[in-house]
């Protein structure tokens, strides 16, 4: 009987598969130590690049600093530009009192002269003194100033009237009329310079024959002038 010894066979085998296994396991280290050797370099050179633009933002920062330390008189640059910069909420918040004449002109009636007026911006009081040829004219002056509004600016906007508190404060006949006074309180819209398209909406007002012969308790304020008057 012939024998065939297999032993041989199966250690070359063995042998070769160690072998395979060894030098994968060369190749994974070689190819992880490059690996970490490349990441390596890269940081090194990122950090470098990083750290050599930091230094010249620094020293940008330092000639810069230095630039405005050589400027001359530089505190009273910088005080006459700080005042600059505050002229601008100044002037946006100064009253537009251009428009003061527009609004005489639309609220006072024919024939009315006006002979002074005096306007407080602080607490928004406003009076007129002036002389009509009669009655009728200025119980229609009061009463269109209390009844003027501001044209609304949007679309179910809150009704405003312009003016309030209007009161005829003194009343007087002259030779070519009646002189009066008339004080009353004016909407903060009126001369404000962020309300840049304000407009007045002027009622057509009628006085009637009754308010023709003597002014009314509600639109005359009790006055010495105007007992006299009466």
């Amino acid at each position: 009987m012939i024998q065939i010894n297999l032993l041989p066979s199966i250690k070359a085998e063995y042998v070769k598969a160690q072998r395979t296994k060894r030098t994968v396991i060369t190749i994974s280290i070689i190819a992880v130590a490059v690996s970490l050797g490349v990441v390596g370099l890269l940081a090194s050179v990122a950090y470098g690049t990083q750290q050599l633009q930091l230094n010249n933002l620094k020293n940008d920062i330092a000639k810069s600093e230095q630039n405005i330390k050589d400027v001359k008189d530089l505190d009273k640059i910088l005080t006459i530009q700080n005042q600059l910069f505050a002229l601008t909420p100044l002037h946006e918040s100064k009253p537009v009192m251009e428009r003061l004449f527009t609004y005489l002109q639309q609220t006072t009636p024919d024939s009315v002269v006006l002979e002074k007026y005096v306007i407080n911006n602080e607490d928004f009081t406003w009076s007129v003194d002036g002389e009509a040829p009669s009655i009728e004219l200025v119980n229609k002056y009061v009463d269109t100033l209390k009844f003027t509004e501001i044209a609304p600016i949007q679309e179910n906007q809150e009704k405003q009237y312009a003016f309030s508190e209007v009161v005829l404060s003194s009343f007087s006949k002259s030779e070519k009329g009646y002189t009066f006074t008339i004080d009353f309180k004016f909407s903060d819209q009126l001369f404000s310079s962020a309300n840049t398209d304000i407009k007045l909406l002027i009622p057509n007002i009628t006085t009637t024959r009754s308010q023709t012969q003597l002014p009314s308790s509600t639109i005359f304020a009790p006055s010495s002038d105007s007992q006299e008057a009466q």
